[in-house]
């Protein structure tokens, strides 16, 4: 297709600008996702939950001068959680204004591209010339000769931004902002279909802007046009693995693990060092019950099937139906019975109950080992007199040895698809809270330190079925998710391997730092 003077002209152009944004810029993998997410699929909202020291501001840095280059008279904005903590963090060291200068490692006194620290300011100068740079200080703004500008500012001056119409904003640390700001730029967003980048490390759970914070990321991963990544610390190779490893034992010795999993791994952990399972998070461990049964019932073959009971006469009543792979140890938590009603908790409605869920799995009997509190031996012999079924007694996990399996399930949760409930079985009304997810969620250590003794019946019966396993270790590697899965959202190994195939995020990062 023969192109005309001037789309030769702005192809010739976009060439150059990108050759020369190259001299200033050395992307990481992790950052070339976010590149990518923007430049090359064209979403229109991107959304990074990312380990400190991930290269965030470098990163922003690249995506607005190109935007405000690539398109004349484009208003693009970069707002931090405050406008005093933008101009003291991102202004006041130039790490904005200077972006056109390459960085010189220190170590060998040489950019990427082997120009030395005087070169490179006689880069910075040559393209600030050729792009007309002007900086206003006061104003906290960069302007270009194209008529493009980046401004920066706080998420705190939210009354001076309704009805502003941007072509690109960035929000830095947006758990942090201020939430009106987002309210009232949100609308603003339509005039000229303006992509948004969003970028922080996850809530700790107190913050006022967590839900809607959440609720952004949990929709951009399954929107057509949005992209979502989650990127921890130790994807950036400029971060010393052995600072790393110090950094996460020091943490650990002072209990602050759920610190190093938000801060560090980019996940989303409850606050404070009370919490047993700080990682566990309902996008990543549940699935639709339609997606349980595609991954259990095409390779069922492969899977042993287990049925715990936690009998009680006056508390609660769990059973947890639990499918186990023989070979690479994924946990499907198939369903589940949370009895709290006395008059049903007797052994017949109870068991009556538990062959309407083996039947709606189509599970025969025959097929499954059921496991039971050894100190419930009455519930094993009314079932055995009145149903003619023997259960086995649990190998009961005492002091250390319970403290020992916990840890083997926080082992799994942080392995992708290692650990999956169906979603279906889930009630997480704060007053009538139930089941294994939400008593997971909500379990914590007392004020001593101990693990409690209350409102842990699903988790003792999930403890039961896999001592009775001997699931002892958890896999060498993660399972990894079945093709016909549905996607939950982009990881560093699918984007990339999409392009090349040679990037493998599991073996080099995951199963170092998260073990």
């Amino acid at each position: 297709m023969d192109l005309g003077p001037e789309e030769v002209l702005a192809l010739k152009y976009e060439s150059e600008l990108i050759m020369d944004l190259d001299l200033c810029w050395q992307p990481h993998q992790g950052q070339k996702l976010i590149k990518n997410a923007l430049f090359g699929k064209g979403h229109k909202t991107v959304f990074l939950e990312c380990g400190r020291k991930f290269g965030k501001t470098e990163t922003l840095a690249y995506l607005l001068y190109r935007y405000a280059l690539s398109f004349p008279n484009a208003a693009c904005y970069f707002i931090a959680p405050f406008q005093k903590q933008a101009r003291e963090l991102i202004w006041a060291n130039n790490r904005l204004q200077n972006f056109f200068m390459p960085l010189v490692d220190p170590k060998v006194k040489r950019t990427h591209k082997g120009h030395t620290t005087l070169e490179a300011h006689q880069i910075m100068e040559e393209l600030n010339e050729k792009y007309g740079v002007k900086i206003n200080d006061s104003e906290m703004r960069i302007r270009f000769g194209n008529g493009s500008f980046i401004k920066l500012d706080g998420a705190d001056n939210h009354q001076a931004y309704r009805g502003v119409n941007p072509h690109l904003i960035v929000y830095d640390e947006f758990k942090d902002h201020h939430p009106k700001f987002h309210t009232g730029m949100e609308p603003n967003l339509a005039t000229f279909e303006a992509p948004l980048i969003i970028v922080g490390t996850p809530c700790e759970g107190d913050e006022s802007n967590e839900k809607s914070f959440n609720s952004i990321a949990d929709y951009a991963k399954l929107a057509e046009d949005q992209a979502y990544f989650q990127l921890p610390t130790a994807i950036n190779p400029h971060i010393s693995k052995d600072w790393l490893r110090k950094k996460r034992k020091e943490l650990f010795a002072k209990g602050e693990d759920d610190k190093w999993y938000r801060e560090y791994c980019a996940l989303r952990v409850k606050a404070g060092q009370k919490s047993i399972f700080p990682m566990l998070d309902k996008t990543i461990h549940t699935m639709p019950e339609k997606s349980v049964l595609s991954i259990y019932g095409k390779h069922r073959k492969d899977y042993d099937i287990f049925c715990g009971f936690d009998p009680a006469s006056s508390s609660t009543f769990s059973v947890v139906l639990v499918a186990i792979h023989k070979y690479n140890k994924r946990i499907l938590v198939l369903d589940e019975i949370y009895e709290r009603n006395k008059v049903d908790m007797s052994t017949r409605p109870i068991w009556i109950k538990t062959q309407k869920m083996l039947s709606k799995w189509n599970i025969r009997e025959d097929d499954v080992r059921f496991i039971y509190d050894y100190a419930a031996a009455w519930f094993a012999n009314e079932v055995a007199d009145k149903f003619n079924v023997g259960l086995e007694p649990c190998y009961k996990d005492i002091g250390k040895n319970k403290e020992k399996r916990l840890s083997l399930i926080k082992d799994c949760l942080l392995l992708d698809s290692c650990f999956i409930i169906n979603e279906d079985t889930i009630n997480e009304d704060k007053s009538e809270g139930s089941g294994l997810f939400w008593e997971m969620q909500n379990y914590r250590v007392d004020d001593k330190g101990k693990i409690p003794k209350e409102n842990d019946h699903a988790i003792d019966t999930l403890r039961y079925i896999l001592s009775n396993a001997h699931y002892d270790d958890a896999p060498v590697s993660a399972p990894g998710r079945n093709p016909d899965d549905m996607r939950r959202a982009f990881t560093p190994d699918q984007d990339l391997k999409e392009r090349d195939g040679s990037f493998s995020v599991d073996e080099e990062i995951y199963s170092e730092f998260y073990e």
